[in-house]
């Protein structure tokens, strides 16, 4: 497992797609 300090902001912006994906 390695450290990845951009999956912070990976997983932001995928949250954001997925948001507005869904409509929220």
């Amino acid at each position: 497992m390695r450290v990845m300090p951009v999956s912070a902001r990976e997983v932001a912006i995928a949250e954001a797609k997925t948001a507005t994906s869904v409509g929220w």
